[in-house]
């Protein structure tokens, strides 16, 4: 009966405060889909899913409108590529399987729109433009029926990235918010080309 009561608190609606002149300090983390491309010729791609988090500060111009900065990153080891071909120094091109680990950084712009319902829980929705460096690192290529890997050189890029986040946000006790979202990010002229993303926020109001 308790956890009934307490649940329509939350879920019913409740005056919100104003959110110009209030910085939002969130934390983000999720689960990610991402598209890679594989670092010795870009012919193959993967789908592996993974995980990221962001720092995010934004300050309200508005009741409505915000903007700021985020800094984030994603990791995944061993990504797989199978039946790839290598052409190896001595010119032989051997067929097998491709591994590699994926480390991106990414500092952005923000822009951020939260949707005046008058109440504390609203859509939000925010645009990230900025750069990101990607790093393709532990590159292993296993030829086939041989028991040894080849070590192929670390390799790493920059590239302009875009996201789009929409979510519903909570703000509870006045100072903290909570909130949870889809989005998509694209990496223009990266091997890691896009990602699809489940973020999860909490953070403080100051």
């Amino acid at each position: 009966m308790r956890f009934a009561v307490l649940l329509s608190l939350l879920l019913l609606p409740s005056a919100a405060l104003a959110d110009r002149g209030e910085l939002y300090t969130l934390l983000e983390g999720g689960p990610s889909l991402l598209a890679v491309d594989d670092a010795l010729d870009g012919e193959a791609r993967a789908t592996p899913a993974a995980l990221g988090a962001q720092l995010l500060a934004y300050y309200g111009l508005s009741n409505t409108l915000h903007v700021g900065a985020a800094f984030g990153g994603v990791l995944r080891n061993d990504v797989g590529y199978m039946g790839k071909t290598y052409r190896t120094q001595d010119g032989s091109q051997p067929q097998g399987d491709f591994f590699q680990n994926l480390t991106g950084i990414s500092l952005a712009a923000v822009a951020a729109y939260r949707v005046d319902t008058g109440y504390d829980l609203a859509p939000v929705f925010r645009l990230e433009l900025g750069a990101a460096y990607l790093r393709y690192s532990a590159l292993q290529f296993y030829p086939a029926n041989v028991s040894l890997a080849l070590d192929v050189p670390t390799r790493s890029e920059f590239a302009p990235t875009a996201r789009a986040v929409a979510g519903l946000e909570y703000r509870f006790a006045s100072s903290y918010v909570a909130s949870i979202g889809l989005s998509a990010r694209r990496n223009f002229g990266a091997r890691a080309a896009w990602s699809v993303d489940l973020p999860v926020h909490f953070g403080l109001i100051w």
